[in-house]
């Protein structure tokens, strides 16, 4: 599949849809990857899924998972997808800027989400 477009749906609730190529950039290796985010709610772990990149324009769609204690043995989830700029997700610099962004979205939110942080 290296190398070619394929169109993702993002759940209807994220309200996008594009053409992605696959992107050489593992969800692993992005700075916000496992970063920890405490909001007025409590601390939120956030986990990179998956990332692909637009065909029009380079950026990249992230997918993130956010986890948090609830106990012992309880956690809560909300998925958050996101569109940033790829030169933004790759910068270690940008990471504060990011995990401030997807703060501001966890408080002022409830539930599953989409995030535009390219215009």
């Amino acid at each position: 599949m290296h190398g070619q477009l394929r169109r993702i749906r993002w759940p209807a609730r994220f309200g996008r849809k594009c053409d992605t190529a696959p992107v050489s950039i593992p969800p692993k290796k992005l700075p916000i990857d496992l970063t920890t985010v405490d909001t007025s709610n409590g601390a939120w772990l956030i986990a990179i899924e998956s990332v692909e990149e637009t065909r029009a324009d380079g950026n990249l769609l992230v997918r993130i998972t956010l986890e948090q204690s609830i106990g012992k043995e309880r956690f809560r989830t909300r998925e958050l997808g996101m569109l940033l700029r790829r030169s933004e997700a790759v910068d270690p610099r940008h990471s504060a800027e990011l995990i401030s962004r997807i703060r501001l979205w966890i408080d002022s939110t409830e539930g599953n989400g989409y995030l535009d942080l390219t215009a």
